[in-house]
């Protein structure tokens, strides 16, 4: 943005910016990196090329023209990326109990909750917890993210795109799950600057999900405490994190293309 400049000048250099761009910075940074990438490894138009594919109306993904791509609305699909929701806040605790039971039944009927390895559900139950974490979620002004609504479509969308490329017949319509509990992120960071976008933690859940995603993805699930001192509003809920497979082959989805 500013120019080319050495390593130890970015140190001290600041960019204060509003989330949505924030936002729109990172998305642009992945897809640049993705399609640089690919060039530095000679890859051109054959089979490991990037692919550029797109979310209908109906939830489903089809092969697009790149220059259908409307940059604004790119997700870029690289090996062990993350998608996670941020800038959301709860409903109220009365409002979210049902569906956090309803999440915690899913979840004990695959395995336990809490556990300490991830294990296989398959992809309607996935997209269920994920359509019931969605539920608890609200935006508006009064919560400072009116407009940056999760886009939970084509979250489980890409989901879709992910299980479609699985090879081994006993992974087939499947993914893993890795949960904990009992977690207390605040909803904002950088002195209440910013939203929080790293529920996970990168020693311990991140490395987990990542070891056990090597042919398809892992969804972290953590159920946050959801304090009132933490800006939450004093009911627990569920965080998801989507952890893609080692062996994902590099794509930029667009859940909006240019008609």
């Amino acid at each position: 943005m500013y120019g080319a400049r050495a390593i130890n000048d970015m140190m001290v250099t600041r960019l204060y910016t509003s989330s949505r761009i924030y936002q729109a910075l990172i998305s642009m940074n992945a897809f640049d990196s993705a399609l640089r990438e690919a060039f530095e490894n000679g890859i051109s138009d054959g089979d490991d090329g990037v692919v550029f594919v797109e979310r209908d109306a109906t939830g489903r993904i089809r092969p697009c023209a790149p220059n259908k791509i409307l940059i604004t609305s790119t997700h870029t699909i690289r090996p062990s990326s993350r998608f996670l929701p941020i800038s959301f806040q709860t409903k109220t605790k009365t409002q979210i109990q049902l569906a956090v039971q309803q999440i915690d039944n899913l979840i004990k009927a695959s395995s336990s909750i809490n556990s300490k390895e991830p294990f296989l559900i398959s992809a309607e139950t996935a997209e269920k917890i994920i359509d019931l974490i969605h539920s608890t979620f609200e935006y508006g002004d009064n919560h400072e993210n009116k407009g940056l609504d999760w886009d939970y479509i084509t979250f489980k969308a890409i989901i879709k795109r992910l299980l479609s490329n699985i090879k081994t017949q006993s992974l087939k319509g499947k993914i893993y799950c890795y949960t904990q509990t009992n977690r207390n992120i605040s909803r904002k960071k950088n002195n209440g600057t910013s939203f929080s976008d790293a529920p996970d933690d990168g020693n311990t859940d991140r490395r987990i999900a990542v070891r056990a995603a090597a042919e398809t993805p892992c969804l972290i699930l953590l159920k946050q405490t959801g304090l009132k001192e933490n800006g939450w509003r004093n009911g627990e809920f569920w965080w998801p994190i989507l952890i893609t497979p080692a062996n994902s082959r590099p794509a930029v989805f667009a859940s909006k293309t240019i008609n």
